[in-house]
């Protein structure tokens, strides 16, 4: 029997038609497997193919005859019941990735993945998931002015994508009011949103035509976005597409304060040891403090009874000489108590007139016991260089002090070059460039 809706009126009050017939208004796609069915002999038929152009679906039941060229049946158009069990299949399928998706967001959580490669995970699964062409992740600034693209994936070409420049939030304020007020912001069509408006322009010039945006808040405040991006042609996002992609940004979010903190942590860490770091020094200053004031104690009658001696055996020449040592050696291990009192903060500055080319040939010559053999160190020293008002000390154990961090940023050894020169500097910018330079 045939019947109008399905596609065969011209059959309407035949008994009997050839099978050619049928399968010319089987949909292409459908047609080889309906006449492999009904080319076997014998046996029930039960059959669901497109016709036409594949938008309308027909039921086939029928008995075939013993020979194969013979079938005694009917068909039906089911086309709503089965785009309403197909919708629900795909609609049931949907959500059982979504699940997975949220379950693999959860594993690369707990796993202590990196969080940047997790992220890049999460916006590919994220493309499959919704059948979309990219996806990317966003980060807010410190201040909360800008948002940054973080990760970035393509499903075109399996890989990270270019990284759009940063939205500057105070331009996007209809846009940024909406996205921070509700769990997803779903643009269906770029080219006629009023909502984003503001953002429409610079996504469509990269083929965007919808977007379906969801906000990481932590603590009520805006830490990310997660944007899915269509392309070419306007989409209507369905309720099951924004929960799930709002429960996506939530997991992001808890990502985003999960660095947030570790790196909080490293900070805190560094500044405890910069301040335990800080004890150390102090308590070695406090006790060079007072090993120099003993010492002092010490060259000081030394010292003097050195010159009396001098004087009294002036006439003596080879006497002198050795006086003259023993007092230059005496002299030496005075300037080492200061830089030790310097040291112990226990010496006030004393500024006058500096050459700094002198100033660092003799802290080179403390560096010379400080430093290992592996460090080769350099001197280019400018003559005549105008004079600065220091405390030589003080500008001695700067030289000292950066000379010995070099030493620890070269564990395998290398050149330190020390120079001097002279250079004008207009202000604080051009004063960073010269040291830059330097």
């Amino acid at each position: 029997q045939g019947f109008g809706p399905v596609g065969f009126d011209e059959v309407r009050g035949r008994g009997s038609f050839g099978l050619d017939e049928v399968l010319a208004r089987v949909a292409i796609g459908d047609r080889a497997a309906v006449a492999a069915a009904l080319g076997q002999p014998g046996g029930e038929i039960d059959l669901l193919f497109r016709v036409g152009d594949g938008a309308r679906w027909v039921r086939m039941r029928g008995q075939a005859g013993r020979s194969g060229s013979r079938m005694l049946g009917v068909w039906a158009d089911v086309t709503a019941e089965t785009r309403t069990r197909l919708d629900e299949q795909r609609r049931r399928e949907a959500l059982e990735r979504q699940t997975r998706t949220l379950q693999r967001l959860a594993e690369l959580l707990a796993g202590g993945v990196e969080v940047e490669a997790a992220l890049a995970e999460v916006c590919a699964e994220l493309c499959e998931t919704l059948d979309i062409g990219s996806a990317s992740v966003w980060l807010a600034s410190d201040d909360g002015t800008e948002l940054a693209c973080l990760v970035r994936y393509e499903r075109a070409s399996a890989g990270p994508g270019m990284r759009p420049p940063p939205l500057v939030l105070a331009e996007l304020p209809t846009y940024v009011a909406a996205l921070t007020s509700q769990r997803t912001l779903a643009v269906d069509d770029l080219a006629t949103t009023t909502v984003a408006a503001e953002l429409a322009p610079r996504a469509m010039a990269v083929g965007l035509r919808a977007i379906l945006d969801s906000a990481c808040r932590s603590g009520g405040t805006l830490v990310g976005m997660v944007c899915c991006e269509h392309a070419a042609t306007p989409r209507a996002w369905r309720p099951e597409e924004r929960a799930f992609a709002a429960s996506v940004a939530d997991g992001v979010a808890l990502a985003i304060e999960r660095q947030r903190r570790a790196r909080a942590e490293g900070e805190r860490a560094t500044l405890e040891d910069n301040l335990r770091q800080a004890q150390k020094l102090e308590s070695l200053g406090q006790l060079a403090g007072g090993v120099a004031h003993d010492l002092n104690n010490l060259l000081t009658p030394i010292l003097i009874c050195s010159e009396l001696v001098r004087e009294a055996v002036a006439p003596d020449a080879g006497l002198c000489e050795l006086l003259d040592t023993i007092m230059s050696a005496g002299g030496s291990a005075r300037d080492l108590v200061v830089q030790l009192l310097a040291f112990g903060r226990k010496q006030m500055l004393q500024l006058r007139g500096l050459d700094a080319s002198q100033a660092c040939e003799q802290a080179l010559k403390l560096l010379a016991r400080s430093l290992p053999a592996t460090i080769e160190v350099r001197a280019r020293l400018a003559p005549a260089l105008p004079l600065v008002m220091a405390d030589a000390t003080q500008l001695q154990q700067v030289i000292v002090n950066l000379a010995i961090n070099a030493r620890d940023a070269m564990p395998d050894g290398g050149t330190l070059t020390v120079s001097t020169a002279l250079v004008e500097a207009h202000g604080s910018r051009e004063a960073a460039l010269v040291a830059q330079q330097a």
